[in-house]
């Protein structure tokens, strides 16, 4: 399988440095044009399957790239992004607070109600090894997070989720 992991449009959360986690949010129109330039560029590799994450953000990203490649999306509830729990719609810096106040190392902790690095990258790994299976020899675009898609990579790629910080 080739796989085209794609992450939604910049919504207004990123730019105000909040934790959106499981919100709901809709893509505005600039991240309506990133989602729409993305749709442009995946036109070209012979899409297979599409698949995104239930949350709303990444939906609209998929509809999309639906659109203009034709081939429909299917909702993934594995491709959801990491779990804060009770750390949404928070600045960055009060989850980065709580962490240092911890115990645990940064990629162990997991909010209340929540879950670790370490347990969305087994999630996110064994979730695109399923999709290997089901999809071999065939192209697929998966949309889903930031966070997400860096703990998939590392996961892919043999590593820790120690690394996730050094990834851009």
């Amino acid at each position: 399988m080739k796989l085209l992991l794609c992450c939604h449009g910049e919504p207004v959360h990123n730019e105000n440095k909040l934790i959106q986690g499981s919100l709901d949010i809709e893509l505005n129109e600039h991240c309506r044009q990133q989602a729409q330039n993305l749709a442009r560029r995946l036109s070209g590799y012979g899409i297979d399957a599409l698949y995104t994450s239930p949350y709303l953000r990444a939906v609209q990203t998929a509809e999309i790239i639906s659109s203009e490649t034709g081939v429909e999306g299917t909702q993934l509830d594995d491709l959801r992004e990491v779990d804060q729990g009770d750390f949404v719609d928070v600045p960055i810096q009060e989850v980065k607070d709580a962490i240092e106040a911890s115990d645990d190392p940064e990629h162990e902790w997991a909010p209340e109600g929540g879950e670790s690095m370490v347990k969305c990258r087994q999630r996110a790994v064994d979730t695109l090894l399923g999709l290997a299976e089901k999809h071999s020899g065939e192209t697929v675009a998966a949309v889903a997070h930031g966070s997400f898609n860096k703990a998939a990579i590392l996961g892919i790629m043999g590593y820790s989720t120690e690394h996730f910080d050094r990834m851009n």
